[in-house]
């Protein structure tokens, strides 16, 4: 059995119904994945959507995570079973660290160059060091999954920097919060649902040819 964690539960319903995999969601299932990662569970993975750091990355990229580090521990991922998923993918993709602490979200274009200059990640998001930690304590594999939701030159709009719930579901009522406070924001709101879906439809059809068999060699 495989135990994928995702941030959102939009990507959580790319998974769903996968024999053999189960699937945790939300902010509050990566602060306690330790105790929610289910007995049996052989190989853990951080699946869904980032945001780049690299210049090399464009929104709708597939990214494979070959490490992820938080700024001063690397966690290394599966070496076979990295080569055995971006073999049978038939779309270009990419294999490089990402970088990942659940806290910085690198809204601007300057932190993403910052962490991007200090770590030579290429991609961030908010669930892989999770993974990476406690695959580590268990003594499993794991591996990283994501599609480029926003580049390195995005700047995130206040409106969507904390519209999840813990749960992984949307937050509206933090949205219409920020975009009361800020209306000019509702112009930034498609561009960003529009990258989103991309993001989406690069996992979607990541995940139609890696779901069958999906095991690490």
């Amino acid at each position: 059995m495989i135990t994928v964690l995702t941030g959102l539960l939009d990507e959580a319903e790319i998974l769903a119904d996968t024999p053999g995999v189960t699937v945790l969601c939300g902010a509050s299932a990566r602060d306690n994945l330790l105790a929610l990662t289910p007995p049996g569970t052989e190989a853990l993975v951080s699946f869904g959507v980032c945001g780049g750091l690299s210049p090399r990355l464009q929104v709708g990229d597939l990214a494979f995570g070959t490490a992820v580090t938080n700024g001063s521990s690397v966690h290394r991922a599966d070496r076979d079973w990295f080569y055995t998923m971006a073999g049978r993918l038939t779309f270009p993709h990419h294999g490089a660290p990402a970088y990942s602490t659940g806290q910085i979200g690198a809204d601007t274009p300057a932190e993403r160059h910052q962490i991007y200059l200090e770590t030579k990640a290429w991609t961030i998001d908010d669930e892989s060091l999770a993974v990476a930690t406690v695959a580590t304590a268990l003594g499993i594999p794991f591996a990283i999954i994501r599609s480029v939701s926003d580049d390195y030159l995005e700047m995130m709009p206040a409106a969507i920097r904390n519209a999840t719930n813990p749960d992984g579901s949307c937050n509206l009522e933090a949205i219409l919060a920020a975009l009361e406070a800020d209306p000019i924001e509702l112009l930034e709101l498609p561009r960003v649902a529009w990258n989103f879906e991309r993001a989406l439809g690069t996992l979607r059809g990541a995940w139609r040819i890696l779901q069958p068999n999906f095991v690490m060699t």
